[in-house]
């Protein structure tokens, strides 16, 4: 959803009755779907990418790190499903942070301390996968349905019609095309 940010959200009269009240009128810029996937990808970041680090959390996270060049900024934005935050680290001078300094290794450790604290007595909720999104099995390698050789397997999130229809393999065989309904592998 999308809605227009403002800084005043009301406006009220020495008294404190109302005078205006901003009403945000959110759109759908992404289908429910499509934005679950993204959000899958991102929960990657943690447990496969630069963002591991935000396991610290224990609950389920999804972000994006991010680097520029010559480490003069390092950034960290990531999100519960009750709560989105960023960090970013840098100088108001345009100078490196060092060669070390990556969005995952300066800006995530301050994300995670912060986000400790946001969601302090708030469950660990997960992201609820809406209608038209299947999850799969596949090889972490060529993104192909994990076929029993497969040794590094994860579950990925497509939407509905979009999933992979071929196993991998990892034996020097092409891969071979799923198994039709009724069929099995």
């Amino acid at each position: 959803m999308r809605a227009v940010p403002t800084a005043i959200r009301s406006v009220t009269d020495d008294s404190g009755n109302g005078l205006e009240r901003w009403h945000p009128q959110p759109s759908q810029v992404v289908g429910p779907a499509v934005a679950y996937v993204v959000t899958d990808m991102l929960k990657g970041v943690v447990k496969r990418g630069t963002g591991r680090k935000a396991q610290a959390l224990g609950r389920p996270v999804a972000a994006k790190t991010g680097t520029t060049d010559d480490a003069q900024d390092a950034w960290f934005i990531g999100y519960s499903p009750q709560l989105v935050a960023g960090v970013w680290v840098g100088y108001d001078e345009h100078r490196s942070l060092g060669s070390h300094a990556t969005g995952g290794e300066v800006a995530a450790p301050i994300w995670v301390d912060f986000m400790k604290k946001a969601l302090t007595g708030k469950p660990p909720l997960d992201f609820p996968p809406p209608e038209g999104v299947v999850l799969r099995s596949v090889d972490a390698h060529t993104g192909l349905l994990a076929a029993p050789e497969c040794r590094d397997v994860i579950t990925e999130a497509f939407v509905q019609g979009t999933e992979p229809s071929r196993y991998c393999s990892h034996d020097g065989v092409p891969p071979v095309e799923s198994p039709k309904e009724g069929e099995e592998f």
